[in-house]
């Protein structure tokens, strides 16, 4: 077992393998190795224990792009037990906006209210929420860039949300970015 894996423990692997992760299709792999790939590059880029551990789930309840759900949001305690209250926000986060509004904004600054795609309701956002919610949508494309094939207009498209969000990612994480970006 990879080391960074095992710092994310054995037990949270379980859980999601008890939830069917490793038998759900995500981008022509299972959803697990699309979770465990997208925790990697938060642990690659040193992001905080929380960040990581709400990559490792981030998807675990659908999202607006990717419908295989594998809890229903009455347990959202039950997720809160297994990565903390912190990671589990997150996790809620991800999968109820539509993450093209992270880049919006970022640009037009507080308050951050965003629509949720599921139903009418807006959430807002703190400032530390939506920084810890692009590192995540960017370790997220980062792990399926090898399993996706992107058009030019997607490419296009990457390229400008990362002029307007890399004013907030990290140097080590904005590196890899750009290397990825360049290579498309």
């Amino acid at each position: 077992m990879d080391a960074s894996i095992e710092k994310a423990g054995r037990a949270l692997i379980s859980f999601l393998q008890s939830c069917g992760a490793d038998s759900l299709d995500h981008s022509g792999r299972t959803l697990l190795a699309h979770l465990i790939g997208t925790f990697e590059v938060l642990v690659r880029w040193e992001c905080k224990p929380y960040v990581g551990r709400a990559g490792l789930f981030h998807s675990i309840y659908g999202t607006a792009a990717f419908h295989g759900k594998l809890l229903e949001f009455d347990k959202r305690d039950i997720v809160r037990q297994q990565i903390g209250i912190k990671a589990e926000l997150l996790v809620y986060l991800f999968c109820t906006i539509n993450l093209n509004y992270i880049t919006t904004l970022i640009q037009t600054g507080p308050p951050y209210i965003v629509p949720a795609w599921r139903d009418s309701s807006c959430l807002t956002l703190d400032n530390q929420n939506l920084h810890d919610l692009a590192l995540i949508k960017w370790a997220n494309v980062i792990d399926q860039s090898p399993y996706t094939s992107f058009t030019d207009v997607e490419k296009n498209w990457l390229i400008e949300e990362w002029q307007l969000s890399s004013e907030i990612i990290p140097e080590r994480a904005g590196s890899e970015v750009i290397d990825f970006l360049r290579a498309l």
